[in-house]
């Protein structure tokens, strides 16, 4: 099928719905190949079978897009087989509702990735930094004195959920202290005035310390401020997957030193397969924000949540809204994307699939899209509820998949 040229002339001179034009629901009789599947099938997927593609897709009818060929294979199963991230991301940007048809369903078609994609790699093994010496007794100036009060404290954080209006938990420390280790809290408390408060016997400055960050986390943030170090089997909370997540979005927000990063990133990565897939939600949608979507130090666990969201979509997006679901999956196949074509020193794939030039279909032909293309956000965020309900009938991974199926990886 790869005459572009021959194929372009007839659609041209016989259009779909003239009278003898091109019919765009045919079937091929033996292989049972749509239009469709023929294009996903040219080798290499040049510009111009991009565009026949986006020609046959604007008139095929609703039942083109759900066919299965001879051998039970949609035409979006073979773009997910030769990894044609072109075809994949027009389809979710343009053809909603039967992208979300394709893959939300009992055939699971996006762990067909796993059997051409590496594992994602483990980030670097966390090493606990040695604390302070011990004549630097910044520590000791969280102690009480004997009216208990903390000495010379003129910073108050309000920490966890709301409760009448009313932060359920306050922690003091010094303004020396924090804003030498976040330059968000310098730049903060820079212009933060002093408030009094009473209860505490002190002017301080409040903050307001983001509401999905628990009093647990964030004590173990200062702890590290004032210690210069957190010993792991002293960490009650590392094993527990929603509050690593928790100090990631702590070290992202604030940005704190590069040891509790290391740590985060270190435990969310370990635990994310075993975990919640609303879980692994929130890691990649802090890690594809606009701020973050360059980071190299966070590709890991961006890669790690992609690959979650992938084994579990199937399930997990069922009563998601077409558009919700296609632009998250929109960033996750430009996760898988960048993954793949700029880290040539680490393929990414586990079969010789780069020849066939998909990356190299210029971006301006998908920006030509259908009228009725949605733009797709910055980021996602406020997304992060929506599976809040009926999780707990989602199976977990427990182990990064094997791309060959074996039920466990060694991801060290």
């Amino acid at each position: 099928f790869n005459h572009h040229s021959l194929a372009q002339y007839f659609w041209e001179s016989f259009p779909p719905g003239s009278p003898g034009g091109i019919e765009v629901d045919e079937v091929h009789y033996r292989k049972g190949d749509t239009l469709l599947h023929l294009l996903c099938l040219c080798r290499p997927f040049s510009a111009e079978a991009a565009a026949l593609f986006k020609r046959v897709a604007a008139k095929a009818p609703p039942p083109v897009f759900q066919k299965q060929n001879a051998l039970g294979l949609t035409f979006l199963d073979i773009a997910i087989d030769t990894l044609n991230f072109w075809v994949l991301t027009f389809v979710l940007k343009n053809f909603q509702v039967p992208a979300k048809a394709l893959l939300c369903n009992s055939r699971a078609p996006l762990r067909r990735l796993f059997k051409v994609l590496r594992p994602p790699m483990a980030p670097q093994v966390y090493q606990a930094p040695g604390p302070f010496p011990e004549h630097f007794r910044v520590a000791a100036m969280l102690q009480q004195d004997p009216s208990g009060l903390v000495p010379y404290a003129d910073v108050a954080f309000d920490v966890g959920p709301e409760r009448q209006g009313v932060a359920t938990g306050r922690f003091l420390a010094h303004r020396v202290v924090v804003v030498a280790q976040s330059p968000v809290l310098f730049e903060v408390l820079e212009k933060m005035p002093l408030t009094e408060l009473p209860k505490e016997k002190i002017s301080a400055a409040l903050i307001r310390v983001d509401e999905r960050i628990s009093q647990e986390v964030w004590r173990s943030v200062l702890q590290f401020m004032y210690q210069g170090t957190i010993a792991v089997e002293h960490c009650s909370y590392l094993k527990d997957a929603g509050k690593c997540v928790e100090l990631l979005r702590a070290c992202l927000l604030y940005k704190l030193p590069e040891p509790l990063l290391h740590l985060a990133l270190s435990h969310v990565f370990q635990l994310l397969p075993s975990s919640s897939p609303t879980h692994a939600l929130q890691v990649f949608a802090l890690c594809t924000s606009d701020e973050h979507i360059n980071n190299k130090e966070l590709s890991s666990v961006r890669l790690g949540a992609a690959w979650v969201l992938l084994h579990q979509a199937h399930i997990m997006f069922v009563d998601i809204e077409a558009p919700d679901l296609c632009e998250i999956l929109s960033k996750v196949v430009r996760c898988l994307e960048s993954t793949v074509f700029e880290n040539p020193d680490q393929p990414a794939v586990m079969e010789d699939l780069l020849n066939y030039s998909f990356h190299g279909v210029p971006q301006d032909i998908l920006s030509q899209t259908l009228s009725t293309t949605r733009r797709v956000a910055g980021h996602f965020q406020t997304k992060e509820d929506m599976l809040s309900q009926s999780m707990a009938s989602i199976s977990s991974m427990q182990s990064w998949p094997n791309p060959r199926g074996a039920s466990r990886v060694v991801m060290y």
